[in-house]
């Protein structure tokens, strides 16, 4: 009698095909924080299950033409973000010790500001660092509404606005810890161009703000909103910023807003923040988090979970075209400038600090980190910390 079904060896056989095809697993993603606050991410999730995505530990990276550099002294960094944690009050726990550990904040910063002075090196890893601790702080702590997080808005707007005051949160952990990075900027960079990093960051302050309102509304945002969104809530525009303060210049406002290097920082911003949803779509559908690229496209689409991955997939790699294309365009614009110009080298080196920020963020997600990992079947719900409520005083490095 002729077959009418494949048998479960051939089943497997053709499910690892297809996973390897669509590069993706079938495993679970999921970040597991620890802490004393339990995390309210199980029961925020309305809509999108745990479904099988990305495992960073099969699923091949995505594919850049571009060179990653590691910053010499990146043990040194990671070491050092990890002791600043501890010492603001970032870390209260061996759990969270070791969630931390586990992350690898500080080899991020050595991945995509592969050539800053160790100095540098150092504050900007520090400063990625609390960008993931507080984007937790919402998305599976007690801050995820909108009036506390306005609370932290202000707070945070408190620390990086002259003349202003960090109100009742500036003696929390994580604004303190900003407070730390804010003082370290100033010793380095211009009023004007601390004016314009902190437009930026309020920026993704008031996208997180957005994307809490989405997430309690239960429907992921049309792309095109999305994309939008997203370019401000992943807080890569000001971390672009930072190559400027790694490289000890200053790019002037006529060349900063360029639509040559504009192109190039756009597009840059895109791929790393849709690589990171890549990897980060458990972790945040588990949160009931909606703005991310993966869930976006299951939703607008009508596509199922594997489907969407691999529909992410080429629309990353159609902004690598972007980007490639925007990096020949910033160098017929740069080449017509006279070489003795000082904005033509400042420029290249911004071009090439991001380039170096897309492919270290990549290399980092693909194999430098164990944050979007899966915990075993048997872990408890993962906890989170409270940084935001006051603690008691640490000893501040000056």
């Amino acid at each position: 009698m002729a077959r009418t079904s494949l048998g479960l060896e051939e089943l497997v056989e053709h499910w690892t095909l297809l996973q390897f095809a669509l590069g993706v697993s079938d495993e679970l993603v999921l970040a597991a924080p620890h802490g004393p606050m339990k995390n309210t991410c199980r029961r925020r999730n309305r809509r999108f299950g745990r479904t099988p995505v990305v495992n960073p530990s099969v699923t091949p990276a995505i594919e850049l033409p571009l060179p990653t550099r590691q910053h010499p002294h990146a043990s040194q960094i990671e070491a050092h973000t990890r002791a600043w944690a501890a010492q603001f009050g970032l870390v209260r726990s061996e759990a969270c010790a070791k969630a931390l550990a586990r992350s690898r904040f500080g080899e991020f910063g050595a991945y995509t500001y592969p050539t800053a002075p160790l100095p540098e090196a150092q504050l900007v890893a520090d400063w990625l660092a609390w960008l993931f601790l507080i984007d937790d702080q919402y998305e599976e702590g007690a801050y995820g509404t909108g009036s506390r997080w306005s609370d932290v808005t202000a707070a945070v707007r408190g620390v990086l606005e002259p003349g202003q005051t960090a109100g009742p949160l500036a003696d929390a952990p994580l604004i303190r810890a900003l407070a730390d990075i804010s003082h370290r900027l100033d010793r380095l960079v211009t009023p004007a161009w601390k004016t314009r990093f902190t437009r930026h960051f309020l920026a993704t302050m008031n996208a997180a703000l957005h994307e809490i309102q989405l997430r309690d509304a239960g429907t992921p945002p049309p792309l095109s909103d999305y994309i939008a969104l997203r370019r401000d809530s992943g807080a890569i525009i000001p971390s672009f910023d930072l190559i400027e303060v790694c490289a000890h210049l200053e790019l002037p406002e006529a060349a900063y807003g360029s639509s040559a290097y504009q192109e190039i920082t756009v597009a840059g911003t895109d791929i790393v923040a849709w690589t990171n949803d890549l990897y980060s779509v458990d972790k945040e559908a588990a949160c009931g988090i909606v703005t991310n690229l993966v869930l976006v496209l299951q939703h607008e689409r009508h596509l199922d979970r594997q489907q969407a991955l691999a529909t992410a997939r080429m629309l990353i790699n159609d902004r690598i075209r972007d980007f490639l294309a925007a990096e020949r365009l910033l160098t017929d614009a740069t080449s017509r400038i006279r070489p003795d110009d000082t904005p033509r080298e400042q420029i290249a080196q911004c071009a090439q600090g991001v380039r170096d920020w897309v492919a270290g963020s990549n290399q980092w997600h693909a194999d430098g980190t164990d944050r979007y990992d899966q915990p075993p079947p048997s872990a408890p719900a993962p906890l989170i910390e409270d940084l935001l409520a006051p603690a008691i005083h640490t000893t501040e490095q000056r």
